[in-house]
């Protein structure tokens, strides 16, 4: 709660206990983690003033790979946030799993999983994709697939800003079928 954790790897210019610091990435230990949120920006800080963000990679990324045996939603969740990080440095097996972990839903009760962080990594690209996918789910589903739709639009469009958002929707509606549908929910 104090930054005690940061303070002392920069003191020391290195992590006093690996083990402890690769838990804290692959496991959300917030106490109330949907209030709190992810670690994962501050698990970053921590690996970066350690010089270990390389070291760290490849464990964590092979743990968001097995998504189908995390147990936990929100240390899937922390993953896939770190995922955007390593994305981002040119990672490209992240963005291959971020985009996994939507297709495949391996949490039932988190249809949300990973929808933010490929908004966040890839922008309107990544919207559009979620959109697309959700459209197609909407016109074979209808009402019991609509619930998390409206947050992928608020993240869109807090990112992107609503008039792109929506002059790309509507383009895309005019050709395809899934966009209309995602559209009109």
């Amino acid at each position: 709660g104090q930054g005690r954790a940061l303070q002392a790897v920069r003191q020391l210019g290195r992590l006093v206990n690996d083990d402890t610091v690769m838990d804290a990435c692959l496991h959300n230990r917030a106490h109330d983690p949907q209030v709190e949120g992810s670690r994962a920006d501050w698990m970053m800080e921590i690996l970066k003033a350690a010089s270990a963000v390389d070291r760290f990679r490849d464990p964590i990324l092979s743990t968001l790979k097995q998504a189908d045996s995390t147990s936990d939603a929100w240390d899937l969740n922390q993953l896939c946030d770190l995922a955007v990080f390593y994305a981002r440095r040119g990672a490209a097996e992240a963005r291959h799993y971020l985009y996994q972990i939507f297709r495949d839903q391996p949490d039932s009760t988190a249809p949300w999983m990973a929808v933010k962080q490929i908004i966040r990594l890839d922008g309107l690209d990544g919207f559009l994709y979620i959109a697309k996918e959700r459209g197609k789910k909407l016109r074979v589903e209808g009402a019991e697939a609509e619930w998390d739709t409206e947050m992928a639009v608020s993240e869109a469009t807090e990112l992107l800003g609503a008039t792109q958002i929506d002059s790309a929707i509507g383009a895309a509606a005019e050709r395809d079928p899934d966009f209309q549908a995602f559209r009109y929910w």
